[in-house]
Order: C-alpha cells, then sequence, then structure tokens
C-alpha cells in the first residue's frame, strides 16, 4: 500500500468520524488509489433496524450501486486490491463482524483481495492494518 493511498484513506476517514468510511482500493499499472463508498449503514437501520440494529459509528454498509460502478469501471490491468473501512476510537483490528460481513455466510470471502481497517482516536487518523485471509482466517500482513 502506498503512502498515497493510506493518506487518502486517512483522510476520508477523518472526514467521516464519528462514522465509520469504507472504500475500495484499485491497483493497476500505474499504482493504486482509494475510491471512496457511501456508507448506508444508517439508511438501512432507519427502514430495518432489526436486521441493522448498529449505527454507522460501528458499522458499515458500503452503497451497492457504488461498490459496483467502481469495480465495472476497472481499467486495462487494474484489479481490486482491497475493501477498507475505519474504526472509530477502537483501534485498528478485523471484528469477528468484519469477517462475517466479508465471509457473506459462506466459507471463504465474496470478494478475493485484502481488507483495510483504519484507526480513528478522536477524529484523527492513528494507523491502517491490513488483513488477509489464510484459507482458515483473516490474518494480519505485516
Amino acid at each position: 500500500m502506498s503512502d498515497e493511498t493510506t493518506a487518502a484513506i486517512a483522510v476520508h476517514a477523518e472526514a467521516l468520524y464519528p462514522s465509520e468510511c469504507c472504500g475500495v482500493v484499485i491497483a493497476g499499472p500505474r499504482g493504486a488509489r482509494a475510491v471512496r463508498i457511501d456508507n448506508v449503514y444508517d439508511q438501512l437501520h432507519a427502514r430495518y433496524p432489526d436486521a441493522y440494529p448498529r449505527t454507522s459509528r460501528t458499522a458499515y454498509e458500503m452503497d451497492a450501486l457504488q461498490l459496483d460502478r467502481a469495480l465495472g469501471a476497472l481499467g486495462p490491468g487494474e484489479r481490486l486490491a482491497a475493501i477498507y473501512h475505519s474504526h472509530c476510537d477502537v483501534g485498528a483490528y478485523f471484528s469477528e463482524e468484519d469477517a462475517r460481513a466479508a465471509l457473506g455466510g459462506g466459507d471463504a470471502p465474496m470478494l478475493a483481495c485484502d481488507y483495510l481497517v483504519a484507526s480513528v482516536r478522536g477524529g484523527a487518523f492513528e494507523l491502517a492494518k491490513r488483513f488477509r485471509w489464510d484459507g482458515a482466517k483473516f490474518a494480519e500482513v505485516a
């Protein structure tokens, strides 16, 4: 992950604090770039509180149309490198909820990519950690 991409994710995470941000990292021949995707969790919570019991402070749900557009617009040689989101005031770790969402009820991630979690404390970016499916669980990538 380039410093420029990490910086873009940091700016996004700080801008949306105290809500979680989310997006994707696209990698290709000209490097990597972060693409912001709206977190629609609060709208889903308002409409379906039983199915979406939390708020955007502790959960994210990517806007499906924006995600589809981002992946559909991949250029030659580009690929989905990572899905990212932030955690507010709790650190950069891959939670059980993060794993459930990535697995989508299956026994392997729905999308073959890394997962980045950015920690934002008090509105300031702290750090980001990268996680990868190792065939049995999500493990931190050093």
